[in-house]
């Protein structure tokens, strides 16, 4: 006799199977298929971003949260648990450990349900994760996560059956730095000091992690100060080999060195450095927080000696890669001056050039960009204060269209260059040729050798060029003489034919996304599937990709960030009204991400069929694989009974251009049919025309695939490794495969 309870269960169970069966019937083959979660799940998190994972976790805090929507509304309440994933550069790195049981998460149907905060604690504790591929050790020793782009993803899973997912993954993407440590300031490094009746030294260091959420309010310095002994010796080993001779924690950065502290010797060096830390323990700096060593002799001159500081500071931007800084010479006796420049904004290191003149000129500078100068005066080995910073701005680059007129500006032979080295950079009537061979003519300022020009308008087109005399100014201006083209045709750079071969399948997942938003109730989760699916394309496309210019990979992840924030927001609208609103959003951003492909497509080429005319015309190519000093062959067979583990690959090509391309080996082994890749995730990269030397877990006996580049300039080579005999030979057939 069954309890009345079972009766009712069983009754009602049948009267639901017939129903849902002949549901299921009469639904198209493509509905059949798709998965449709009881549970809607959304992953925000919220900038800045902390290398702690128990940050996100800490009571009251909101930068973490999950939000839960049970959409079955046949059931009165809803117990799950959560499974977390943390991948850095795409792999998995840390996960929820199966075996940690956490209190469930009940939902009310139709009901949103937020968690965060200290809710999040015990999901967060590495107690209760597991390690993939990464050091329990390693975090445990500081609880920081290492530097790098991160997929967080939260999934959920019944709180019974814990292998019963009940909701689709959300994941949010983040990048994580560290903080630079402190840019030492005064006294100057290799500065002279003039000893004073009363000891007072003010050293001064600036501060990097201002804008750091983990340490820019509770960050302190430990000043450090090292005499030089004996005299001579490198400061770097001074402070690894001697204690301080004095050290002290301040929480600013300025500190007072007065009569109260040791007293400094006279015609003594001395040798300082600040290290950054956090007042919570946590390492958030580079390099330990250290900052440079920097050195200064103490005393010397005539104690009422004081250098000046220098008038008339002014810059002039000239073109968009070169400035003339200039200030009025010997107004106080100056013997010379030291000129500091660096990009305008935080983490960018002060470049410094020394000069006897009232003007120096700078090249090499980036177009369209702030930069930050001051410069000092120094008399007899003492530097005086700095000017005021003055800020200036290169022009943006001109593009040139072929067919335009561009006027030739008629340069005089102005004073000779005095030296040309390999990888400088001159201008030759409009076009920027970089040196690779050069050799000083025996008269001034004329030079002979080889180089290389980038013309922007054909693609990035690169040609080999020679030249037997031409003068060359202090400016870096070619004023006279001839240089020839010696390519017999275009050479278009590898980067420019993989961006345009990797662009169509972008444009293609973008259409995919399209036309799925035209019916966006049904499709709900394929268009979240579709946009997920539109970001590793374009991860994958960075990653394989490296010489892209820096502009576009920023262009193509802002497009990316912009589709997965709307993707949140688009799977937590539960009315029309909302839904479609956020779709308009979408439609929106997409149509911004296939104009924004289409117009860097016309940059580097007019799309992809210029770069597959000019491909085609263009270079001879030959992958090269080398295994010990035995040169590979395309579908051959090598014996070897050897342990060695080294590899090397060379990419040979007509092109002189020193691009980086992309290469990867695949091994399929024998014994276990599994495969291996190298590297383990990704691609790496290699120099073109350059032996790149690889060392691999082991060379097992199976099937080896080298691919080297990507589209339609992929180079491919295969061949096997087997073991019949004890030295290396080729065979024309397999003996153990």
């Amino acid at each position: 006799m069954k309890p009345l309870l079972c009766k009712r269960a069983e009754r009602a169970h049948r009267l639901f199977t017939l129903p849902f069966v002949v549901l299921l019937l009469l639904l198209p083959a493509g509905v059949k298929g798709q998965t449709i979660h009881p549970v809607q799940s959304t992953l925000q998190l919220l900038p800045p971003y902390s290398v702690y994972l128990s940050d996100y976790a800490q009571p009251g805090a909101d930068k973490l949260r999950v939000i839960l929507l049970q959409r079955d509304l046949s059931q009165a309440s809803y117990a799950l648990r959560l499974v977390f994933a943390v991948e850095l550069n795409g792999r998995v790195i840390i996960r929820t450990a199966r075996t940690y049981n956490p209190p469930p998460l009940s939902l009310d149907p139709g009901v949103p349900t937020v968690v965060s905060g200290a809710d999040l604690a015990g999901y967060l504790d590495s107690r209760n994760l597991e390690f993939v591929g990464y050091s329990r050790e390693q975090y445990e020793k500081t609880r920081a996560l290492p530097e790098g782009s991160y997929r967080l993803c939260v999934s959920a899973y019944d709180y019974r059956r814990p292998d019963v997912q009940v909701a689709a993954e959300a994941c949010a993407f983040y990048f994580l730095s560290r903080s630079e440590p402190p840019l030492v300031n005064y006294p100057a490094c290799g500065s002279k000091l003039p000893a004073k009746p009363v000891q007072q030294v003010v050293f001064s260091w600036l501060p990097r992690n201002t804008a750091s959420a983990n340490s820019a309010a509770t960050a302190e310095y430990e000043f450090s100060l090292f005499e030089v002994r004996p005299a001579g010796a490198n400061p770097n080993q001074v402070v690894l080999n001697s204690q301080p001779v004095y050290q002290v924690t301040t929480a600013f950065s300025q500190l007072v060195y007065g009569p109260a502290e040791p007293q400094l010797q006279e015609n003594m060096q001395y040798v300082w450095r600040v290290q950054a830390k956090d007042k919570e323990g946590k390492d958030a700096f580079r390099n330990n927080g250290y900052s440079e060593v920097c050195s200064f002799t103490y005393g010397g001159v005539a104690p009422a000696f004081v250098v000046g500081k220098v008038e008339d500071f002014q810059v002039q931007a000239r073109t968009e890669t070169k400035a003339t800084f200039s200030w009025k010479r010997d107004a106080k006796g100056f013997e010379g001056y030291r000129l500091e420049y660096k990009k305008a904004g935080q983490g960018y290191e002060w470049f410094r050039s020394d000069t006897k003149e009232g003007e120096l000129k700078v090249f090499d500078l980036e177009a369209d960009t702030e930069y930050e100068a001051r410069v000092q005066g120094q008399v007899k080995g003492f530097y005086g204060p700095a000017t005021d910073i003055v800020t200036f701005r290169t022009p943006k680059a001109r593009v040139v269209s072929c067919g335009e007129n561009v006027p030739v500006v008629q340069l005089q032979q102005g004073r000779p260059l005095a030296f040309a080295t390999p990888g400088m950079t001159i201008h030759a009537r409009g076009m920027e040729v970089i040196l690779e061979e050069v050799e000083h003519l025996p008269d001034d300022g004329f030079y002979k050798g080889r180089g290389r020009v980038s013309i922007n308008y054909l693609g990035g087109a690169a040609f080999a060029v020679k030249f037997d005399r031409i003068y060359i100014d202090e400016d870096r201006n070619v004023v006279s003489g001839r240089i020839d083209v010696v390519s017999n045709r275009n050479q278009m750079t590898d980067v420019v034919a993989w961006a345009a071969e990797a662009f169509k399948p972008l444009t293609e997942k973008l259409d995919d996304l399209l036309s799925k938003l035209k019916e966006p109730q049904e499709n709900k989760e394929q268009i979240a599937t579709a946009i997920d699916d539109y970001i590793a394309h374009v991860q994958t496309f960075i990653a394989k990709n490296p010489q892209l210019p820096d502009s576009v990979q920023q262009q193509l992840r802002e497009d990316a960030l912009l589709l997965e924030t709307s993707k949140g927001g688009f799977l937590a609208a539960t009315d029309q009204e909302s839904t479609g609103m956020i779709v308009a959003t979408i439609e929106q951003q997409v149509g911004q991400a296939k104009d924004r492909i289409a117009a860097i497509k016309e940059q580097v080429g007019n799309g992809s069929s210029g770069v597959d005319k000019m491909a085609a015309a263009g270079k001879k190519s030959k992958l090269i694989v080398m295994v010990s000093d035995s040169v590979m062959k395309e579908g051959k067979v090598l014996v070897y009974n050897g342990a060695g583990r080294q590899m090397k690959v060379k990419f040979e090509t007509s092109d002189v251009a020193k691009a980086k391309i992309p290469f990867q080996i695949t091994i399929v082994a024998e014994s276990s049919n599994r495969t291996i890749s190298y590297p383990k995730a990704g691609y790496d990269t290699l120099v073109c025309n350059q032996v790149k030397e690889i060392t691999l877990d082991s060379i097992p006996q199976g099937k080896y695939t080298v691919v080297c580049g990507s589209g339609k300039n992929e180079h491919m080579m295969n061949f096997v490794r087997a073991q019949c005999s004890h030295q290396w030979q080729w065979q024309s057939a397999p003996c153990s495969l």
